[in-house]
């Protein structure tokens, strides 16, 4: 059993299809652990290896190490990955179970601009642009990546071809690739805790300038 937790979801995501692929197993989502208990007695549904994901199960969360163990001998060969929206290391559940968590965190920004370019033909100025929109998430770039692809794609069916970086510019011209607003507030108090005063008065101007409620600063 494996406990997948951390905001980069698409990794995950990769990690699991490919542990599947190296058992030789079948990915089956569950809501529960209890799904896969009703089908224990049946030979027809342990005869293919499969890997069991399940999300947020409060069963698996509440249960201490010794019925966890039981709930893995009872899965025989099969895998089970219990996946974390979040995980309070307070919890006597990752203390109990902190060498089979796995955090997936964002990727480096030097990785990330690599995957976006095997994805996709982008200068690097816009590399940099989309990672920020998509704060460093290598999910939610590939789900700006297929806008992209897409937009293409219409283009070149209307008869003219498009370069990847004009789609890009497009696109976040139009709103299609939402580009959240900037507020400069979140960055002030940023730079008061790192004690940076010129910084900190610099944005509390700029803050003033965009019109920020007072009470909110």
């Amino acid at each position: 059993s494996i406990i997948f937790t951390g905001p980069e979801w698409k990794v995950q995501q990769i990690y699991i299809e490919q542990i599947a692929k190296a058992t030789n197993s079948e990915i089956i989502r569950i809501d529960s652990i209890k799904d896969v208990f009703s089908n224990l007695r049946s030979k027809a549904f342990l005869s293919v290896s499969k890997l069991f994901v399940v999300r947020d199960d409060t069963e698996l969360l509440q249960a201490d190490s010794n019925v966890i163990q039981s709930i893995l001998d009872a899965l025989q060969s099969n895998l089970l990955i219990h996946v974390l929206t979040a995980v309070d290391k307070r919890k006597k559940y990752y203390k109990d179970n902190k060498e089979r968590i796995v955090e997936f965190e964002p990727l480096p920004d030097t990785i990330l601009k690599k995957y976006i370019k095997s994805a996709i033909n982008l200068s690097d100025r816009n590399c940099e642009i989309l990672m920020e929109i998509c704060e460093h998430s290598y999910g939610r770039c590939l789900l700006e990546i297929d806008k992209m692809h897409c937009y293409a794609l219409a283009a070149e069916m209307g008869g003219y071809d498009i370069e990847c970086d004009e789609a890009f510019e497009q696109l976040l011209k139009d709103g299609t690739i939402y580009e959240p607003p900037y507020d400069a507030v979140f960055d002030l108090v940023d730079a008061i805790l790192d004690r940076k005063p010129k910084t900190a008065f610099a944005l509390l101007r700029e803050s003033y300038d965009s019109g920020e409620a007072t009470m909110v600063m």
